[in-house]
């Protein structure tokens, strides 16, 4: 196996970490177990492609490391600025280096992942119980869902079959009975994406089609509510009570009180907006929704507030201008990217996380985050120096 496969299995193996975690409780704790895994491929991504690191990802470290550093300084409480720091330096450093080597073959990722995203499909019924029997909860086994829905649904604009939309539609049916109905629906808008991004053709068809799952969507979120009730009611009264379809139509009324379902936004999301309207002018630097609420939130469980915390507004904006710059700086490279496979699962990916992100999701350790900003970041740093390698650096 060479370095392109063992980099492939590196990626995707640290998409479902956490999923392969919990499968050992009964040895660990997931979380232990899952820092073993990511501690462990970062190892190999260093081991198998040390002959390969370049001045830009190393730059990077470094910039980052820095930046570490200095948050530190100017904070009450440093050990919040290094476990979100640290995080961040481990989760992107596996895609970020990985991609850096151009070494990954985007077709064979997708088909890879296909593969995997099927036999986690398989061992849902072993996830269901331990949801049941609350070793996991609603976000787990909506998150392991979610990942198989990306993975089925991409592969499938290469490779259409019924079987793909088979699969495809049980792990939504999973994710909306038993995961988090923000992931549900960002789950939908991103099968949405992917039908928008990766159809070439502009016929009357395409345009109607795309009119035909605008409105059926649009019926489906106005009367989720009163479809799940119903839904619901038809059950119990053939003698099947869904307890967790029961949880769902309680979050949605917004009347669930259940420590396994309540997510704590209503808490922390006032002390945020509270704390950017005296500060968020200036940057505040990693940790600051953990200090906020005493060490309770790790973070603000909304991107764009996460990203004024960190960056502050006029950061945010500086930031905003590099982006928008880089994008006019590379139009003609852009116009020739467009069609590139790499730069559509990059898009679709980035656009799912951030349909997740209005509701939570910290970007530090967000595996599908940090592999469409790895991929991005890959394809505008390429050039004819981009391949000089920095030899004798480990």
């Amino acid at each position: 196996m060479n370095n392109s496969n063992f980099n492939t299995w590196i990626i995707i193996t640290f998409i479902y970490a956490s999923s392969i975690s919990v499968l050992f409780f009964q040895i660990s704790s997931p979380f232990l177990i899952k820092s073993i895994i990511v501690v462990t491929l970062l190892i190999l991504t260093v081991i198998l492609n040390t002959k390969k690191l370049n001045k830009y990802f190393l730059g990077y470290l470094i910039s980052l490391i820095i930046i570490i550093g200095v948050n530190t300084l100017f904070v009450e409480n440093p050990m919040y600025v290094l476990g979100d720091g640290i995080n961040l330096l481990l989760y992107s450093a596996i895609p970020f280096y990985i991609f850096s080597t151009q070494s990954i073959r985007i077709e064979e990722l997708l088909r890879k992942w296909h593969g995997v995203a099927v036999v986690f499909t398989l061992l849902m019924p072993i996830y269901y119980i331990l949801r049941m029997n609350y070793v996991i909860t609603y976000y787990e086994i909506g998150l392991l869902a979610y990942y198989n829905i990306l993975a089925i649904f991409i592969y499938n604009k290469f490779n259409k079959s019924f079987l793909n939309l088979f699969m495809g539609a049980i792990n939504l049916i999973i994710l909306g009975i038993l995961g988090s109905r923000m992931v549900f629906i960002a789950s939908i808008l991103s099968i949405f994406v992917i039908f928008l991004v990766f159809s070439s053709k502009r016929k009357l068809s395409y345009y109607i089609k795309i009119f035909s799952v605008a409105f059926a969507s649009l019926l489906v979120f106005t009367n989720l509510l009163s479809l799940l009730t119903a839904l619901n009611v038809s059950l119990t009264n053939r003698g099947i009570n869904s307890r967790n379809l029961s949880l769902f139509i309680q979050q949605l009324q917004g009347t669930a009180t259940n420590d396994s379902i309540l997510s704590g936004r209503q808490e922390i999301y006032p002390v945020v907006i509270e704390y950017i309207k005296e500060n968020g002018f200036f940057p505040s630097g990693f940790g600051v929704a953990r200090t906020l609420t005493q060490g309770k939130y790790y973070h603000s469980h909304n991107f764009l507030t996460e990203m004024i915390l960190i960056f502050g507004l006029i950061g945010l904006v500086l930031v905003g201008a590099l982006i928008f710059f880089q994008i006019y700086k590379n139009k003609n490279r852009l116009k020739v990217l467009s069609k590139s496979t790499e730069l559509k699962v990059a898009l679709v990916l980035l656009s799912s996380f951030l349909f997740r992100s209005i509701t939570g999701t910290h970007f530090v350790t967000d595996v599908i985050f940090l592999i469409s900003i790895a991929i991005l970041l890959n394809l505008f740093a390429i050039n004819e120096t981009y391949n000089k390698t920095i030899k004798g650096v480990i």
